[in-house]
């Protein structure tokens, strides 16, 4: 995510979709990332519970895509994946995509206002666990 969302999600839990996961470990190989910068992932996600999908999420995803295609506005799997995973577990998401705008019971915190929706907007700082989304 980068340092200017250490002060979005710091002193707070962090999750990680496991598509995210999975999107975090493809940008460094395909970055062709070295040992020590591939140290430091494997560090960062030692910091992050894991959130396994469930058949509840796999149909949350499946509607997403279905909406989003039927208005007009594709949404991508993963990023269907994601915002199921944060809604069923009831977590803001932290991104900087603007795909996730739109979508039923998520809650977006973004430095870019434009993405930003839901009560985690307003009540800022009272949550007790926001989500993280990778940068991939």
């Amino acid at each position: 995510m980068g340092k200017r969302y250490e002060s979005l999600i710091e002193g707070w839990d962090r999750h990680i979709a496991l598509v995210t996961l999975g999107e975090m470990l493809h940008g460094a190989y395909w970055r062709g990332w070295g040992p020590s910068r591939t140290m430091e992932q494997w560090a960062f996600i030692g910091t992050l519970e894991i959130i396994i999908p469930t058949p509840a999420m796999a149909s949350l995803a499946a509607s997403f895509v279905s909406e989003r295609r039927a208005c007009g506005r594709p949404l991508e799997w993963n990023d269907a994946w994601i915002a199921a995973t944060a809604v069923t577990c009831q977590c803001p998401l932290v991104t900087h995509d603007g795909d996730f705008t739109g979508l039923e019971g998520l809650y977006v915190i973004s430095d870019h206002r434009a993405f930003r929706t839901g009560p985690a907007c307003t009540i800022y700082g009272t949550r007790q666990t926001r989500w993280l989304e990778s940068a991939a």
